[in-house]
């Protein structure tokens, strides 16, 4: 991810330091600015990364397993004994990957970040900032 403070060039600080000399001459208020690289974790788009991985991952799992039967009183063990703690593992396995790679990947979990969401962050965060 980006850091916020590379955002800025020299002159872009430079005006933003004046507009800031400028206001702070019209009253006895001190600005200071301040630019934060995320307003928050955005946990609830890694949770549905997660979600959407372990979906698939259980329907792949589901497709790629048959469902056949095991003749009565055998003691073989078939496929479709397997079939539901594979895809238990696929959908928890699943959920926990995509998390942490929403975790990591910025661009993913912003694809499951409402606006508005983000603009509820930004509103909690900004007054921790001071």
């Amino acid at each position: 991810m980006k850091r916020a403070s590379s955002q800025f060039t020299a002159e872009d600080r430079e005006r933003i330091a004046a507009a800031v000399r400028a206001a702070e001459a019209k009253t006895s208020a001190e600005i200071v600015p301040a630019v934060a690289t995320a307003s928050g974790r955005y946990d609830r788009a890694e949770d549905i990364a997660g979600l959407w991985l372990g979906a698939l991952l259980l329907v792949g799992v589901w497709l790629w397993m048959p469902w056949r039967r095991s003749e009565e009183g055998t003691w073989d063990l078939s496929w479709a004994q397997l079939q539901l703690p594979a895809m238990l593992t696929a959908l928890i396995g699943g959920f926990i990957l995509g998390a942490v790679v929403a975790s990591r990947w910025a661009g993913l979990r912003r694809l499951f970040t409402s606006r508005q969401e983000m603009r509820d962050e930004v509103a909690a965060r900004a007054p921790a900032l001071l």
